[in-house]
């Protein structure tokens, strides 16, 4: 992923500029790593709990 950006400093502060839709592509890829992590976890904690198939699932909330 090619970013743009400009580098600014300004009484002594250091700011990054980052075009609104590079922005929103950063903030999703920042969504989707948390997801991720979200969703490990939860498998881990998890794992040794039985699982159902799709069609099990979908009879057990009666969805067939």
């Amino acid at each position: 992923m090619l970013l743009n950006f400009e580098h600014v400093s300004k009484n002594g502060i250091d700011y990054v500029l980052v075009p609104e839709k590079d922005f929103k592509v950063i903030q999703e890829e920042l969504d989707d790593a948390e997801d991720l992590l979200f969703l490990r976890a939860a498998r881990k904690e998890n794992e040794e709990k039985p699982r159902l198939t799709h069609e099990e699932m979908m009879k057990e909330l009666g969805l067939e």
